[in-house]
């Protein structure tokens, strides 16, 4: 005998329930489950109407917020300034003056100095000189000072800019002048106040005279403290 593959469907088993009366089923609940699987199928289909409609609205109003979002783009580019604008900050004006004539009318330090060099030396020119390099040292124009000062280092010229930015230019005076033997150049000795002191202090200027009429200032001053 052949044995029965186990998988293989029993056809005469089910044609003997098939054909049995009594197992036909109960119609009262074939109508009720019928009624559920109706019910099921409208609410399914009232759910997907409903959340059909939401993505309709949330399309719309997406599409708006696209379409706002590229009108303002397109407004922007067309009115930069209307936009985020860049503040920049205003630069410090490194624009310097040097009015000899004003310096001297409104510094009375100044016009004296210019009138004891003067005496001195002669020389108008000189005297000028002499007043604009202080005044450079005193706007701490490093360019300015080069003109006047034997020094032309960077280096070296800051450091002396920034011990003049504590003197208070008004108490400037000349305390003496001594004509070198060797070459024709002056020794000033110089005296003054730092700011919100009252002390005086002394510094020397050597004034070399080129040619009689322009001058030369070299200050010692040690540039490395």
């Amino acid at each position: 005998m052949k044995n029965q593959n186990k998988n293989e469907l029993n056809y005469d088993f089910i044609k003997s329930l098939v054909e049995r009366p009594d197992l036909d089923p109960d119609m009262a609940f074939v109508n009720k489950l019928r009624k559920k699987i109706t019910k099921v199928n409208i609410n399914s289909s009232l759910l997907s109407r409903s959340l059909s409609k939401r993505l309709k609205i949330i399309g719309v109003v997406l599409m708006a917020i696209s379409t706002l979002y590229v009108l303002f783009l397109s407004f922007e580019n067309e009115n930069p300034s209307l936009g985020t604008e860049k503040v920049e900050d205003t630069p410090i004006s490194t624009i310097h003056h040097y009015d000899i004539d004003d310096l001297l009318s409104n510094h009375p330090s100044y016009n004296q100095m210019y009138k004891e060099i003067l005496k001195e030396t002669q020389s108008t020119k000189a005297a000028e000189m002499f007043v604009l390099y202080l005044e450079a040292l005193k706007q701490g124009d490093i360019e300015e000072f080069k003109k006047y000062s034997i020094m032309d280092q960077d280096f070296k010229i800051k450091p002396l800019i920034d011990d003049y930015k504590q003197v208070d230019f008004e108490t400037l005076a000349i305390e003496n002048m001594i004509w070198s033997q060797a070459e024709p150049s002056i020794e000033l000795q110089i005296s003054y106040q730092r700011k919100n002191t009252t002390a005086e202090e002394l510094r020397s200027l050597h004034v070399h005279i080129n040619d009689g009429v322009n001058m030369d200032v070299y200050e010692q001053f040690d540039w490395r403290k």
